[in-house]
């Protein structure tokens, strides 16, 4: 029978196998909109069961910093794929930035308000004369007039509080904020093992429907390498399916790789 210590050696060696394997691939850059979660384990599936290693392709993934940022970072040719929120990617798209989305992933952003439990806020129209904290470069920060005008409410009599993401969050368990914005799958997530309990109110229930999570890259890289586009596209969806239909090994797949987890 393996020893802890070996099955641990084995764990932490697996990365650097994984280079040496790799050294005849082509690298690839991909970032995700934030910290990898249960929303992004396919991707980790597809690199375990080596699909895009199929199509000659070496993937590496970086966490982001928003879905904005994320978009912006693969707009300027820092990465050459990613993820981000539809909403980020149509609001720099019609500013004129060179990106494309290439496949959906999810089809409801899950962009909404997130209220403690014992809140007086039940529906977004209270939102007014309230302090309400939301992250400038998440992809959920620029529609926060547009649910203003859905609900509708007053933008005017609400302040909006710019915060980092991990600070609105904890602003909001001290009692400092009384609403925040952002995306069910960052939050939810995030209180599913605390003691902390909160109400999300999703914009879809006022009739902002958009598109989730979208692959995306420079236009540059689907007119000048459409094979790459390619393959790497049919090893994710590859990974996605996979997911779809055995989730413990999307689990195990991100606990296998991302150090952070393995901790």
């Amino acid at each position: 029978m393996p020893t802890r210590r070996t099955l641990l050696a084995a764990t932490l060696a697996a990365p650097f196998i994984h280079r040496a394997q790799a050294k005849d691939l082509r690298p690839v850059s991909f970032t995700l909109p934030w910290l990898a979660d249960g929303s992004d384990a396919f991707l980790y599936l597809a690199r375990q069961k080596g699909y895009w290693a199929e199509e000659g392709l070496d993937v590496g993934i970086v966490r982001g910093n928003g879905s904005y940022a994320a978009a912006q970072a693969v707009a300027s040719g820092r990465f050459e794929f990613g993820f981000a929120a539809t909403s980020s990617n149509l609001l720099l798209m019609g500013k004129g930035a060179p990106i494309i989305q290439i496949a959906s992933i999810m089809y409801d952003s899950t962009m909404g308000i997130s209220v403690l439990e014992d809140s007086p806020i039940t529906n977004l129209k209270q939102l007014e004369g309230k302090r309400v904290g939301s992250t400038a470069s998440s992809g959920d920060w620029p529609f926060i007039p547009a649910i203003a005008k859905l609900v509708p409410f007053e933008m005017s009599k609400v302040e909006l509080v710019p915060a980092d993401a991990n600070v609105k969050q904890k602003l909001l368990d001290q009692g400092k904020l009384d609403a925040v914005s952002g995306f069910g799958t960052t939050v939810l997530t995030m209180y599913a093992g605390s003691p902390i309990r909160i109400r999300f109110l999703p914009y879809r229930d006022y009739g902002l429907k958009i598109y989730g999570n979208s692959l995306l890259t420079h236009r540059d890289i689907i007119d000048r390498d459409p094979e790459l586009v390619a393959g790497l596209v049919r090893g994710l969806l590859r990974g996605l399916k996979d997911s779809m239909l055995d989730p413990d090994a999307a689990v195990d797949a991100m606990f296998a790789q991302i150090p952070e987890f393995r901790l």
